[in-house]
């Protein structure tokens, strides 16, 4: 399961690669976990659109089957109509989730590091998502699908990531199906660190 993400980029920088226009006074932290909030990109009448959300969808949107806790990473088949506690979609937008890479957890319990997976050429890319824009009771989600060869040593699902010509197709509300996802395995990178899971301090013993 995705639980930690990492965004270092500026808000210019996110804003020239997407072309979208920002909220005044975006901010937001370089790692995030669930909860914490990150940069989404949406799509209105004006074009697309930058905005802090957190991570997590509120109870509403969500089937009751699924409980009180928010949800962060939604299945894909949760939106192709094959689930039994499916997202209640006409509530939702779909975003783009800007991240640098994601991390997963390595080692054993107790004393696990991170493992920081993510695309060669791809500075910060695109996670499909779905959001709730409103600026009190919104959040994201990012959609997972089965990891690839890559990800498997750490995950047994990854997020899915959109190349730049599906954005578009994306955010207008283009079935998954429809869509060119599958980045090969080798565009992506596993870095195993010393950083501690939790904190992000080196473990040095």
């Amino acid at each position: 399961m995705t639980l930690l993400i990492r965004c270092r980029a500026a808000v210019s920088e996110i804003a020239t690669l997407f072309g979208a226009r920002p909220d005044p006074d975006l901010t937001w932290f370089p790692t995030i976990w669930p909860g914490e909030k990150a940069i989404v990109v949406t799509r209105g009448t004006e074009g697309r659109h930058l905005r802090a959300l957190p991570w997590g969808l509120p109870q509403d949107p969500i089937s009751e089957a699924r409980g009180d806790r928010p949800r962060t990473t939604p299945f894909a088949r949760e939106i192709a109509g094959d689930s039994r506690a499916p997202l209640r979609l006409d509530l939702l937008e779909r975003c783009l989730i800007t991240v640098e890479d994601f991390a997963y957890p390595a080692s054993e319990t107790g004393h696990r590091t991170r493992s920081w997976f993510g695309l060669w050429d791809v500075p910060i890319c695109a996670w499909a998502g779905l959001c709730l824009t409103d600026p009190a009771t919104g959040g994201f989600a990012g959609l997972l699908t089965a990891a690839n060869a890559r990800a498997e040593p750490v995950s047994r699902t990854m997020p899915i990531v959109l190349p730049p010509t599906q954005w578009e197709a994306w955010l207008a509300g283009a079935a998954l199906h429809a869509l060119d996802t599958a980045y090969d395995s080798d565009a992506f990178y596993l870095e195993r660190t010393p950083e501690l899971w939790a904190s992000g301090r080196l473990d040095l013993d």
